[in-house]
């Protein structure tokens, strides 16, 4: 099921729209560099410039480029949780795409919407909004089968989120069904892709069991498909889902060389968010085979040749994976290491997210490690960093470690969530 909710809206169109070509060049090259942002994982930076971006579409009166920035605005304040703000970009474009009459634009900032409340954990809400969209797309013109995808993109999310998976099921086969109808082979792919995902999540299903080799088999003519349309991103992507199922299958052997293979390509690509996705999956079979410590050095050694080349953040995914990684094998003193570095540099690339989730990171070790006043303070950095992103999650997060962890030192008076810590020492005192 994480596959599909990690893609999000990744559909026939979702790529470049032919009208940037003709863009005036701020414009366009805002857009441009918003994308590249939220590719790269450059959220805040991805979240200011599609923010100007969409300030100069309003201002140009070009709807198709206000549709396209705020789907990019919406994906970057998913992945930073600050959703209050792309509520209000939605609300705001959705009112002046009823204005202006247009049912496209309308369609589409309803399926931001819907992003939105799948965001907050709220599938019925975004299902609750499928007939509204219904109703538009015949009237949204060239952009219709674009739209109807997408609405069964989100309804297959939804169902997913909820735990419908014979309701995912019907509307993924359904993308599927359009898409030949279209001869979109991208649209077919991401069909495939989902209902892979569908089966992942009914292997442990009462009534209607699925298994891994039912996720590879449609994962499989996902991966081939992206092939033959040139689509190396999402064929990585898919190999990885091929690779986690030939792992659950007890296959480890296949599932590392999927797995490898789908590393390769993302080194190729330069994309260390890909290359990531593909590690964890080769650490995940090196621990099958007893030896997680094989896997962490393939991460080194990607840590090293990116190291040269220069590109910070892409330093920085692998530092955080690898810091991850120790952390969950129980390794605390090079998992602090590793974190400490990816802080330095996300200190100097501006990122408050990664600086974050780093300090929780480390306050998680030092917690392990016996030194609770240590992983207080980092969690009171690692809440300051989230504010200043403006992370609802990763405040919750920090609030939590920090009330936690004053129960653990005998104060929680000075617990910041007093009600849960209360709870906790109720706990603790039973468990004595």
């Amino acid at each position: 099921a994480q596959a599909i909710l990690d893609r999000g809206l990744n559909l026939p169109g979702s790529g470049p729209r032919a009208h940037e070509q003709s863009l005036p060049d701020s414009m366009a090259d805002l857009f441009k560099a918003a994308k590249q942002c939220l590719e790269d994982g450059d959220l805040e930076t991805a979240m200011k410039k599609a923010e100007e971006a969409l300030a100069k579409f309003k201002a140009s009166g070009d709807a198709d480029g206000m549709a396209d920035v705020v789907k990019t605005l919406v994906a970057a304040h998913i992945a930073v949780d600050k959703l209050e703000d792309a509520k209000l970009a939605v609300k705001d474009t959705l009112a002046q795409f009823k204005t202006s009459g247009n049912k496209a634009g309308q369609a589409a900032m309803l399926l931001a919407t819907g992003e939105l409340n799948c965001a907050e954990k709220d599938a019925d809400k975004a299902l609750a909004l499928v007939p509204e969209v219904k109703a538009l797309v015949p009237g949204a013109g060239g952009k219709s089968n674009e739209l109807e995808a997408a609405l069964l993109n989100l309804q297959v999310n939804a169902n997913l989120m909820k735990g419908s998976a014979a309701d995912a099921m019907t509307a993924a086969r359904e993308m599927r069904v359009l898409a030949q109808k279209n001869s979109d082979k991208e649209g077919e792919a991401n069909a495939w892709h989902a209902i892979a995902s569908v089966y992942h999540m009914q292997e442990t299903d009462e009534t209607d069991r699925s298994t891994p080799d039912d996720v590879v088999q449609a994962a499989e003519k996902a991966v081939s498909l992206y092939k033959e349309i040139g689509n190396k991103s999402s064929e990585a992507t898919a190999m990885n889902t091929v690779a986690k199922a030939q792992l659950r299958m007890e296959k480890v052997s296949a599932g590392l060389k999927t797995a490898t293979d789908a590393l390769a390509i993302s080194r190729d690509l330069k994309s260390t968010r890909g290359m990531v996705k593909s590690l964890e999956v080769v650490v995940q079979a090196h621990m099958l085979q007893d030896n997680p410590n094989a896997g962490l050095q393939a991460a080194n050694r990607e840590l090293a040749a990116v190291k040269t080349s220069g590109n910070q953040r892409g330093e920085v995914d692998l530092l955080e994976m690898i810091a991850q990684t120790h952390a969950m094998l129980g390794q605390p003193h090079s998992a602090v290491k590793a974190a400490s570095q990816a802080m330095s540099s996300f200190a100097a690339l501006g990122d408050n997210m990664g600086q974050g989730s780093m300090y929780l990171l480390m306050a998680d070790m030092q917690r392990t490690l016996g030194d609770l006043s240590e992983a207080t303070k980092l969690s009171e950095k690692a809440l300051k960093c989230f504010r200043a992103a403006g992370s609802k999650w990763g405040e919750e997060q920090a609030l939590q470690s920090i009330s936690s962890l004053l129960v653990d030192r005998g104060q929680p008076e000075k617990a910041p969530k007093r009600g849960e810590a209360q709870k906790a020492l109720k706990e603790l005192q039973k468990a004595i």
